[in-house]
């Protein structure tokens, strides 16, 4: 399994996504979730385009619903944060939250805030 990136997006992040047990594009949303995650984008400013590629993997399964893991590494700091639930948007909103979380204490760190 690898996973597969779809090209440059408007705020330079690059995301690649891993889909498992969502059969067909009206069940994936892609546009939809691609687009509650490219925000991240901003806080990225201060990094290379190289350091701005994120591999998200979403999951689907009969009892807990959607899985959703989003992975980065940026210098110094691996990102990682991971969500369950039944609605696949409110996951993907509640992992993207995670993540700025992250992404934010991390750049304060290089500030040395």
């Amino acid at each position: 399994r690898g996973f597969v990136y779809m090209g440059i997006m408007e705020l330079v992040m690059r995301i690649g996504f891993l889909w498992s047990g969502l059969d067909n594009k009206k069940e994936r949303r892609e546009d939809v979730v691609r687009k509650r995650l490219m925000s991240l984008g901003r806080l990225l400013s201060n990094f290379s385009k190289e350091s701005q590629r994120a591999r998200v993997g979403i999951y689907k399964r009969e009892r807990w619903g959607y899985r959703v893991k989003f992975e980065m590494e940026l210098p110094g700091k691996k990102i990682f944060a991971e969500g369950k639930g039944k609605d696949l948007i409110k996951t993907v909103v509640e992992v993207r939250e995670k993540v700025k979380r992250q992404i934010k204490g991390h750049v304060e760190r290089l500030r040395g805030n």
